[in-house]
């Protein structure tokens, strides 16, 4: 495999016309083309998602905390599939935390968002719902069957 583990995509900010106005959405267009290569879905593809605010009075973009994430994982059958992915972000997890937290203008933060793809770590992580993703992937699958699998 090679290329960029991570990556930002675009902003976005909420209609002030039209139909994504009257649902509160934004609407991001990012196509993402991506290929693997294995003779086993074990751990299959996930995509994590982080949603930052945009201060444009701050001049250091890259101290912005992550006010929202969500997971999932990409689908493994061919063909259109429209997912959702719900959003969470995290908790304080002691009032010192929240204090600290309220001074510094900062939310909790993970230090590798990486992490909610795996499984380990995240049964003691506090978290609150933020609402939610539409995601629509087209997925092309080719020569699974050479693999010994069957897909649809």
């Amino acid at each position: 495999m090679q290329g960029k583990a991570y990556g930002q995509t675009q902003i976005g900010q909420k209609a002030s016309y039209g139909e994504a106005r009257q649902h509160h959405s934004v609407v991001w267009n990012c196509p993402i083309d991506i290929s693997f290569k294995s003779p086993n879905p074990f751990g299959w593809p996930q995509l994590v998602f982080c949603l930052y605010s945009v201060d444009p009075s701050s001049a250091d973009a890259s101290n912005t905390p992550c006010l929202a994430y969500g997971v999932t994982h990409v689908p493994l059958n061919a063909g259109q599939h429209d997912t959702v992915v719900r959003l969470f972000a995290l908790e304080p997890s002691s009032p010192f935390q929240a204090l600290q937290g309220w001074f510094l203008q900062k939310p909790p933060q993970l230090k590798d968002p990486a992490m909610l793809s795996r499984g380990e770590g995240r049964e003691l992580t506090r978290t609150a719902s933020q609402g939610t993703i539409s995601v629509k992937f087209n997925v092309v699958v080719k020569d699974m069957a050479s693999m010994g699998y069957v897909a649809n």
